[in-house]
């Protein structure tokens, strides 16, 4: 087995790239179904300075951040399809829900990546989008940034607070 492992690409050379993992249209269909707005607002960015780049041109805003961010998570294939082939399955990546402070992986949550529900007035401009929501709470989950720091065990199943 080869190692596939590669340097994520920035949300800049993301965004350039946004062929890549069909980007751009998967992130247009989420968007659409779930901030159309946000979708809108890109658009209009992109007509009015000729192109898809031209959101960087300006003061970022929590529409056309918030799209980067997920054409960024979308080319650097973090919401790749399935597959039968193993070989090229990420890691399973570390979750944290900030308010109940319940710790887990991707796997033992419904994984949205960013598509939750009332996703605008749930995050804050600059936060990272969560993998979904909390199976404790329903509150968001994100994914853990540093294991060192933000990382505790999850508790075992018979271990739960009452």
């Amino acid at each position: 087995m080869t190692d596939k492992k590669r340097e994520p690409m920035d949300i800049g050379f993301s965004v350039f790239n946004g062929h890549c993992n069909n980007a751009f249209d998967r992130v247009r269909v989420a968007l659409d179904e779930f901030a159309p707005s946000y979708m809108e607002r890109v658009d209009e960015v992109s007509k009015k300075g000729g192109g898809i780049m031209a959101i960087f041109d300006e003061e970022p805003s929590p529409e056309t951040a918030a799209y980067a961010a997920l054409i960024a998570f979308v080319v650097n294939g973090h919401a790749g399809e399935a597959s039968d082939d193993d070989s090229d399955k990420l890691p399973d990546v570390l979750v944290r829900c900030d308010n109940c402070e319940w710790t887990g992986t991707e796997a033992q949550i419904e994984v949205t990546y960013g598509m939750v529900p009332d996703l605008a007035e749930r995050t804050a401009p600059g936060e990272i989008i969560p993998s979904g929501e909390c199976p404790e709470c329903g509150c968001l989950a994100h994914p853990v940034v540093n294991a060192a720091t933000d990382w505790k065990e999850p508790e075992a199943a018979g271990d739960a607070k009452a």
